[in-house]
């Protein structure tokens, strides 16, 4: 994901001095202000330059007479006469290109850069902060790759987006995608490879020259899984939103051995290559359950309940429990397609009188039954009963979760505990309000993964689905 920093997050000082100011002035300005290294120098109220205390020492060090016949001149005699000077609303990446490109081998490499706004002088940024500000970011998304699967897709996919946004240079770009901690795989449109970095080569076992001269996507992938995934991926763009699913492959190796694998997928629109990045190398049973997934759906004619087969959240890792999950999966979508009306309420009054679904939870989970509605961009409330009789009530509009209540708790982290019930029935009555909004997001899925990766994290069971690329 692109930073949202801009260079004025960089700003850290906005230490001014007049050009008229002694240099003997200036060394017990620096010995006044121990934590500032540079300050801007105005005359008549323009800026004209800018002066470090590094330069500084370096001048009187350098002049044979040293401080003695520096003392009395101006500061403008030790100061940088061409400092960077930038806009305030200066997207990071647009400053990082600056600096690589302007500076790469330049001595003046951590000089402090002017920051205006919009004309006026606003203060100082610091390149040793950009340079720690970027280190916190690649390390944030490193922490992340070592979370859920799915949400390893996510931040990986934003990074390397940000990552091609930033990398204008060929070269640059070669150097990212080989130094790349996981493998990944660039294609044309029609399936031929362009470029495999390292770990790719490492995991298939095949030479570059090999996979570029006499491979293709039909001989990599088995069961016609990248023109699949190319299907999934086009319609999952409109209906996701910002949410980015992964897809299962199996990969064939030189050995002839398959390797199943999960991938993020992403398509260059400037050069129309699809990027394939291998998430982390799937068992056997996986494999085994995406194939029972596919087959499922094959004939199924509705959009929804393909969707959301194709697409669960809440995986099950054993064939049998998986192959009666999807089974009740897609009926439920069936069921939510279809708004029932007053010849399914079974003759009840009041406000659940028509309009409703009912059912239990069991064969399905409760993120199972969200993402349902979400997916299937429902309005209406879901209450969910507890088999001790707690309930819990979450509310949905045009698919977005905006509001939830539990036991003595409301928005997000009710979610958290609606999504948590295991066991008990619900209601859900079709065009009924949210009181209130507690929980806002423009990502319905996000929210919903989010939701569902913290339960995971707080029960401890995060690292059970985190696979060794090795």
């Amino acid at each position: 994901m692109a930073s949202t920093f801009t260079t004025r997050d960089l700003v850290n000082s906005d230490a001014i001095l007049d050009a008229t100011m002694q240099v003997k002035g200036l060394i017990e300005w620096f010995k006044t202000n121990p934590t500032i290294e540079y300050a801007t120098v105005f005359h008549q109220d323009r800026i004209c330059g800018l002066v470090s205390r590094e330069s500084l020492n370096a001048r009187i060090a350098g002049n044979k007479f040293g401080y003695s016949v520096m003392a009395e001149q101006p500061i403008t005699k030790v100061m940088i006469n061409d400092p960077m000077i930038v806009e305030a609303d200066m997207p990071m990446e647009e400053l990082v290109r600056q600096i690589v490109h302007g500076r790469a081998d330049s001595p003046r490499f951590y000089e402090d850069i002017i920051v205006h706004d919009k004309g006026s002088f606003l203060g100082l940024a610091s390149v040793k902060r950009l340079i720690v500000r970027q280190m916190e970011y690649i390390q944030e998304q490193m922490r992340a790759m070592e979370k859920h699967h799915q949400v390893l897709a996510k931040k990986n996919k934003e990074l390397f987006e940000a990552t091609l946004r930033l990398e204008t240079d060929q070269a640059q770009y070669q150097g990212f995608f080989e130094k790349c901690s996981i493998p990944m795989i660039v294609f044309e449109k029609g399936g031929q490879p362009v470029r495999a970095n390292t770990r790719f080569h490492r995991l298939t076992g095949y030479t570059t020259e090999n996979l570029l001269v006499e491979c293709h996507a039909t001989r990599l992938i088995a069961n016609n899984g990248f023109q699949m995934m190319l299907a999934r991926h086009a319609n999952s763009r409109s209906e996701f939103g910002a949410y980015k699913p992964t897809y299962t492959l199996s990969l064939l190796k030189t050995s002839g051995e398959k390797q199943g694998v999960e991938v993020s997928f992403n398509l260059d629109e400037n050069t129309g290559h699809i990027i394939v990045s291998i998430l982390r190398v799937i068992s056997d049973q996986e494999l085994a359950i995406d194939e029972l997934v596919q087959r499922r759906v094959a004939t199924e004619t509705s959009g929804l309940a393909r969707s959301v087969a194709e697409n669960l959240i809440d995986k099950e890792l054993n064939l049998d429990a998986a192959r009666q999950k999807i089974d009740a999966v897609i009926s439920l979508a069936d069921k939510i397609e279809k708004k029932p009306g007053r010849a399914e309420v079974n003759g009840e009054s009041g406000r659940h009188s028509s309009q409703n679904l009912r059912g239990d939870l069991g064969q399905f989970s409760m993120v199972d039954l969200a993402q349902v509605l979400v997916q299937g961009r429902k309005t209406g409330e879901l209450t969910v009963t507890q088999e001790s009789g707690v309930t819990g009530v979450v509310y949905f509009e045009q698919g977005f979760i905006t509001h939830a209540l539990y036991q003595n708790q409301r928005g997000r982290r009710a979610l958290m505990g609606v999504v948590g019930i295991e066991r008990g029935s619900f209601l859900f009555t079709y065009d009924t309000p949210a009181p209130e909004h507690t929980i806002v997001g423009d990502d319905p899925m996000g929210v919903l993964l989010k939701v569902f990766t913290e339960m995971d994290e707080e029960e401890g069971f995060a690292d059970s689905h985190l696979a060794s690329l090795d």
